[in-house]
C-alpha cells in the first residue's frame, strides 16, 4: 500500500461523494465496501467496490442522471449524480467499472 498518495481536493465534497456511493451500496444490501486508492499517469484512481447484488439494467441506463438513476423505491437518484458532479468539479470523472451479482465497482479518476 502506497501511503504517499496526495490529491488537492475539497475534503468535504469528496467525503460526500464517497459517502453517497457507500450509502447506495449499503442500501442495496452490500455487506462489504472496499475503497482502494492508486496513482497512475498523474491521476489518483479511487475505486469503491461492494459485494451487493449489482445494479438493475434499468438503473444503469440513467445511472448518473439526477432524479432518474434510482433503482429503489423512495430513492431520489441524486447520490450518483452528485458524486459525478464532485468528480467533475475536481477536473476528474466518475465511472461504473463493473456491476453484476458479485457486486458493483465505481472509479473516481482525479488529477493528482
Amino acid at each position: 500500500m502506497d501511503k504517499n498518495l496526495f490529491i488537492n481536493a475539497d475534503r468535504e465534497l469528496l467525503y460526500r461523494a464517497i459517502g453517497n456511493l457507500a450509502r447506495n451500496s449499503a442500501e442495496a444490501g452490500a455487506n462489504n465496501i472496499t475503497v482502494i486508492a492508486t496513482q497512475q499517469n498523474g491521476h489518483l484512481l479511487l475505486d469503491v467496490a461492494d459485494d451487493g447484488p449489482g445494479l438493475p439494467e434499468k438503473a444503469q441506463e440513467s445511472l448518473f442522471l439526477p432524479f432518474e438513476g434510482s433503482s429503489r423505491a423512495g430513492g431520489t437518484g441524486l447520490g450518483l449524480a452528485i458524486a459525478k458532479e464532485v468528480a467533475h468539479l475536481h477536473g476528474g470523472e466518475l465511472t461504473l467499472l463493473r456491476t453484476g451479482p458479485e457486486g458493483s465497482a465505481f472509479r473516481f479518476e482525479l488529477p493528482s
